[in-house]
């Protein structure tokens, strides 16, 4: 039981400290600013968890796996997503400058409309999560420290630190998002997803 614990506390300090800062903070940050808290935390959980299974149990196979094509359909979600997000944002803002008159309709129109919207953002964040984490330095952390430690020790510590990340990043997110207007927030999510997708892109140039 000591071994279980020393595992799952070693696992939490490595992934916990290379996930802050990480682009998924900033990401989970910027997504944070206009998306609903749980649909986040459910699409983060939900992309992460394959991923730490995999690291935990057949981490060493991922050496075979060939990650120029991995970056490759990264790059290519997060344009699209970064398009979707500047277009998403400038349609909202001028549908908010002419729209003041139908407000009892959209009151009406509002719980399905949020239901959708919420399941967007899981779906989003899940397939956003999932690229933005695949091959990245804390899923290797978890591979190496699997060969020392139980691989249940190692998914728990893994899970734990993951998600205490998360959960800073989308309420410094959600602060943020308070005091800034949503056409700038809108413009910086897609901003970020560029970014992501040019160094994602960048990657794949180096490895051509």
């Amino acid at each position: 039981m000591d071994e279980f614990f020393k595992g799952v506390g070693t696992t939490f300090a490595t992934v916990f400290l290379s996930e802050i800062g990480d682009k998924t903070f900033f990401l989970l940050a910027a997504l944070a600013q206009k998306q609903s808290i749980t649909g986040i935390l459910l699409g983060y959980q939900l992309g992460l968890t394959p991923l730490i299974i995999f690291a935990a149990y057949l981490g060493k196979l991922a050496t075979y796996l060939p990650s120029i094509y991995v970056n490759i359909l990264a790059c290519l979600c997060f344009l699209i997503f970064s398009f979707i997000t500047f277009y998403e944002t400038i349609t909202e803002n001028c549908i908010s400058k002419t729209n003041k008159e139908s407000d009892d309709d959209a009151e009406l129109e509002e719980p399905f409309t949020n239901n959708l919207n919420w399941l967007k953002t899981v779906l989003k964040t899940c397939v956003l999560i999932f690229l933005a984490e695949w091959g990245d330095m804390s899923q290797f952390a978890m591979v190496s420290l699997s060969l020392i430690f139980t691989t249940e020790s190692v998914i728990v510590g893994a899970f734990l630190g993951m998600f205490s990340c998360a959960l800073i990043a989308v309420l410094i997110g959600r602060t943020i998002g308070k005091c800034i207007p949503q056409l700038y927030k809108g413009l910086f999510s897609g901003t970020l997803f560029l970014g992501i997708a040019m160094y994602t892109g960048y990657l794949v140039y180096e490895e051509v």
